[in-house]
Parts: structure tokens; C-alpha cells; sequence
């Protein structure tokens, strides 16, 4: 007995560490935009900004997916001769926490007398089994509307998405736009597109005229987009450019870009039973077992199922089983079922309550139900009648008289016959003596 207690333990042991140990997210790097980390006072899509403070910049970047559980940071810093930064070694390595978040937090220590304007820091990054991504973040440093640089420049500093875009939908994404140069831009016309034909602006017309655009100022901008239905999940590029007028006269162009996520979403429809009409009981009825999968990703261990009391089949089960279906593809099947009159299962009107039920799997191993419940009339069995015994067949007796008859007949002028011709020979015996 101690010995099985002891195996008990070592095997709970065991399972608590595989629950503890994280499970990682694979695909390619992207921006946690939805959590606030510790040196954060905001969310990327809230419009998180680098908190500048007693000389020193903080910068704050939470990373998702990738592999592996280290994670190889470069920052670039820009041309030196323009930085506010101190150079120095900033290279770092970090490690994945136990919510699979690759926290990046670098300090950067300012210049004594640091030009104000906002700077973008560029990290490269790099995962131990060679993945790499590159992120940009910008810091903006002193009163960049007191003094901004001498020309128009422009930059997204705030994203806002719905959390839970469906293919084949429309929806709307948010932007901030601001001006963080030195000038006012004068006839600012915006025109936006998108690195993927499953992403596509919303109407003909991609552009939209802002007029001028001051110095420091930002403003939101509405960006209709559609989601084709066969798009797959990931991120997709969204590309802005700007086309404006310096004070000069000159004309000028800016581009700035962002992302939009994609997460994946598993659905699936299916034929409902039609038995309007009623069913016979004890009789065989064939039903669907049709299933459509019309989200964006496979589904698996697909089972349909008819249950109820009163529901009963000759087969093994009253279930079919897919083992996956893939996104648009059909998977077709029937269930053969009979019916019968349980009393005590039986609604108040007669009907039988019977359960149509399809379940399944997403790729995370989530799992899913839909079903439908019906009431189904029944009818009850047609009994045959017993075949009538056929009447015994009429002998034909007159018919049988008549033939005895004419035989009587015909043996009669036979013997007749015999007896007229003997005669006739003893006669001409006779006449000739």
C-alpha cells in the first residue's frame, strides 16, 4: 500500500510540473496591443507612448508567437549624428514569461541637451531557432510643438480594431494621425491599401482630403475595410501615404503603415432533419448527417448525433464521425433512425422531443456544440391485413357427363359397326354355297 500511495504522488507531481511548464505560441512575432505591462501606462491600441523622465527614456515592447524561449534584441538607434540617445551597447536577451510574452524593456539615457522631436527606435529581433521580426517604436522627446523640426512629417500613434473581425465582413479601423513636424501641411489628401487581396478598402474611392494639418496637432481617421471570407488568420499590412504641400509650395509625401489582426475562427452549419410530416414508427427514416464548414479554419472530430427516448436504430449508433473537415468543403453522411411511441417521454400533444446534435474541435482543441431540438409527430404502423383463402376450385360436372357420353357413343357405333360386318360376310358365305 505505501508503494501505490508513493507512485500516486510521484504521478501528481509529475502532471503538476507539465501543467507549469508554458506552452508557446508558434507563428510569426507581433505587438501584445492589448495589455498594460509593468513601465506602461496604456495599451498599444489605447496609444501607449515611452515615458521620458529624469533623463531617461523607457520603452516598453511585449512580443507574441514566435519559438523558442529566448529572445535576441538589437535596438537601432538612427543616425548619431541626429540621436538624442547616448550610444552605447544595448543588445539584451530575453527570456519568455509564463504567460508566453517576450517582455522587451530598454532604457535609453538621453543627451544632456537633447533636441526635442519624436525619434523612432528600430528593434531587431531574433529567436533561438531563427525567427526574426522587426518592430519601431517612437519616443518623443521634450515639447515637440514648441519646437518641431522645419518641415511636415506624419505618423500613426494610435490603432483601434475590433477585437473579433469575421471573415467575409466590413469593418472600420481607427487611426490617430498626428503631425509631429515643425509646419503646417497644406491640401493633405491621405490614400490607404492594403499588402493583401483579402484585405481591401471598402468602395471605389480609396482617398480622402484632410485640408491643412498644423504643426503638432492629431486627428482620427475613419478607414472602411473588407475582410474576404477565405481569409486565413495573421496579420495584415495596411499602407498610408499622404500627399501634401510645405509651406514653400513644395509638394511632399510621407507613408506610414499598420497592422490589423486576424484571429481564427471556426464554424460550421449543418442540413436540419425535415419531418414535418410526421414519421412512421417502427419504420426506417433516413436523415442527414450533412456538414458544412464555413469558417476560417479546419474542424475536427466532427460528430453528428440523433438522440431522444423513442429514438432507436438497427445500426451500431446513431452517429457519424468526420475526422475533419476543411475551411468551404462539405462532408456528407446519413443516419438511418426509427421511432416509436414511449408514453412517458411524449409531450402533452402526442410529439416526441428528439435532439439533433453536431459537435467539434478547433485547431486549439476548443470545443464546440450546436443542435437543434424538434418534436416529431408519429404516425402509427401500418399492419397488413391476412391474404382471404382462395375459394376451392368448382368442378366442371356437366362437362365431365358429356364426355362419358359421346365415349358411350362412340364404343356403341364401334360394336355396331363389327356386328353389321360380320353379317355381311356370312350372308355372302350363304349365297354362294
Amino acid at each position: 500500500m505505501k508503494i501505490k500511495r508513493l507512485v500516486t504522488i510521484l504521478i501528481s507531481v509529475l502532471l503538476l510540473l507539465i501543467a507549469a511548464v508554458p506552452v508557446f505560441a508558434e507563428g510569426e512575432l507581433y505587438i501584445d496591443t492589448k495589455t498594460v505591462y509593468d513601465g506602461m501606462t496604456c495599451s498599444y491600441s489605447e496609444g501607449y507612448i515611452p515615458s521620458v523622465e529624469n533623463g531617461e527614456a523607457r520603452i516598453v515592447l511585449p512580443l507574441k508567437g514566435g519559438t523558442g524561449s529566448t529572445l535576441t534584441v538589437i535596438p537601432d538607434l538612427g543616425d548619431a549624428s541626429s540621436c538624442p540617445f547616448v550610444y552605447g551597447n544595448y543588445n539584451m536577451t530575453v527570456k519568455r514569461n509564463s504567460k508566453a510574452v517576450f517582455v522587451v524593456d530598454l532604457k535609453l539615457k538621453l543627451l544632456d541637451d537633447p533636441v526635442s522631436g519624436v525619434y523612432p527606435v528600430v528593434f531587431n529581433v531574433a529567436t533561438a531557432d531563427g525567427m526574426t521580426g522587426c518592430f519601431t517604436v517612437y519616443v518623443t522627446v521634450g515639447d515637440i510643438s514648441q519646437s518641431g523640426s522645419g518641415s511636415a512629417d506624419f505618423y500613426i500613434s494610435k490603432v483601434v480594431c475590433p477585437d473579433d473581425i469575421e471573415p467575409g465582413s466590413d469593418f472600420t479601423a481607427r487611426i490617430t494621425l498626428e503631425n509631429i513636424g515643425g509646419v503646417t501641411a497644406s491640401g493633405v489628401k491621405l490614400q490607404y491599401s492594403s499588402d493583401s487581396p483579402a484585405l481591401t478598402p471598402v468602395g471605389r474611392t480609396h482617398s480622402m482630403l484632410l485640408d491643412d494639418f498644423p504643426a503638432g496637432e492629431s486627428r482620427e481617421v475613419e478607414l472602411p475595410l473588407h475582410l474576404s471570407r477565405d481569409a486565413s488568420a495573421g496579420r495584415y499590412g495596411v499602407n498610408v501615404e499622404l500627399s501634401f504641400r510645405a509651406p514653400g509650395g513644395n509638394a511632399m509625401e510621407a507613408c506610414e503603415s499598420f497592422f490589423v489582426d486576424v484571429s481564427s475562427h471556426a464554424s460550421i452549419a449543418f442540413d436540419e432533419p425535415d419531418l414535418t410530416g410526421g414519421v412512421t414508427e417502427d419504420t426506417p427514416v433516413g436523415i442527414s448527417a450533412n456538414v458544412y464548414n464555413t469558417g476560417s479554419m479546419p474542424v475536427y472530430d466532427v460528430f453528428v448525433s440523433l438522440e431522444g427516448q423513442g429514438v432507436y436504430s438497427d445500426l451500431a449508433s446513431l452517429r457519424v464521425y468526420y475526422k475533419s473537415i476543411q475551411p468551404g468543403e462539405t462532408a456528407a453522411g446519413m443516419i438511418t433512425a426509427y421511432f416509436y411511441s414511449a408514453n412517458n417521454y411524449l409531450n402533452s400533444d402526442g410529439t416526441l422531443p428528439v435532439t439533433y446534435r453536431v459537435t467539434y474541435q478547433d485547431e486549439s482543441g476548443t470545443q464546440h456544440e450546436e443542435k437543434s431540438v424538434f418534436n416529431v409527430s408519429l404516425l402509427p404502423a401500418q399492419t397488413q391485413e391476412p391474404a382471404a383463402t382462395p375459394e376451392p376450385a368448382k368442378v366442371n360436372t356437366q362437362g365431365q357427363y358429356w364426355t362419358i357420353l359421346i365415349a358411350i357413343i362412340s364404343v356403341i357405333a364401334v360394336v355396331t359397326a363389327i356386328a353389321i360386318a360380320v353379317s355381311v360376310t356370312r350372308r355372302a358365305k350363304v349365297n354362294r354355297n
